[in-house]
C-alpha cells in the first residue's frame, strides 16, 4: 500500500497537491523511506524526522507540524480510530518496496533462504493474495486462545 499523509482534520481541504505543503512541517520516521518522499516529492516542505510515529502524531495533534508522510496502512489506522486526523487526498506516484536486512557479511548465512522465500511468494503470487486477506480482514481485532 502506498505512504499516505496525515493532517489534522479541520485541515483536510487545504491539503489537494504536493504544493499544498510547501513551507509547512511534515513529519516522517527517522532513516525511512517516508523521509526520503517528503524530500523528493514535497520539495517545499520543511522535514521534520522523529524516531518514534507516535511522537509525529502527537505533534500533528497539538500543532506542532502540518502533516506527517505514513505507511498507508498505518495512516488509514490512526484515521480511523483518531477524529482529529483525516487522510489527504494525496497520491505517490510510486512507493518504495518494503527490505529484508540480515547483519553486515550475513554471519548466520540468512541471507539465501530469505531470497528463496521471496522469489517462491512472488512466483506464486502470493503477496497479492496475502494484500487482499490483509485488506478482508481490516479492522478486526484477532485475538489468540
Amino acid at each position: 500500500m502506498p505512504a499516505k499523509v496525515l493532517v489534522r482534520a479541520d485541515e483536510v481541504d487545504l491539503y489537494t497537491s504536493y504544493e499544498s505543503f510547501d513551507g509547512k512541517s511534515v513529519g516522517a520516521q527517522t532513516a525511512t523511506t517516508k523521509e526520503d518522499l517528503v524530500k523528493d516529492t514535497l520539495t517545499g516542505a520543511n522535514l521534520v524526522s522523529l524516531q518514534v510515529v507516535t511522537d509525529l502524531i502527537n505533534q500533528l495533534v497539538n500543532d506542532k507540524i502540518d502533516a506527517i508522510v505514513l505507511d498507508g496502512g498505518v495512516a488509514e489506522q490512526y484515521a480511523a480510530t483518531n477524529a482529529d486526523v483525516a487522510i489527504a487526498d494525496i497520491e505517490f506516484e510510486a512507493a518504495e518496496p518494503y527490505r529484508v536486512a540480515v547483519a553486515k557479511g550475513d554471519p548466520k548465512g540468512l541471507l539465501p533462504g530469505i531470497n528463496e522465500a521471496i522469489a517462491d511468494l512472488l512466483e506464486k503470487d502470493m503477496v497479492a493474495q496475502f494484500y487482499a486477506d490483509a485488506k478482508s480482514i481490516e479492522g478486526l481485532a484477532v485475538m489468540p486462545d
